[in-house]
């Protein structure tokens, strides 16, 4: 599956930020935990914004 090579990609972050998320929904989270930061890197809310 790997090649052993490291690869550097803000990719891999935005799919594993993209991964809890998903998982926050599907547990019945109707909150935003986690926001975008000037599109470059990620924000873990104390408190959620809600109806987001």
């Amino acid at each position: 599956m790997w090649s052993g090579e490291f690869v550097e990609s803000d990719y891999l972050v935005d799919v594993a930020v993209g991964g809890i998320r998903t998982k926050l929904r599907r547990a019945g989270s109707r909150a935003r935990w986690i926001d975008a930061v000037d599109g470059s890197s990620y924000v873990l809310r104390r408190q959620p914004a809600v109806g987001a």
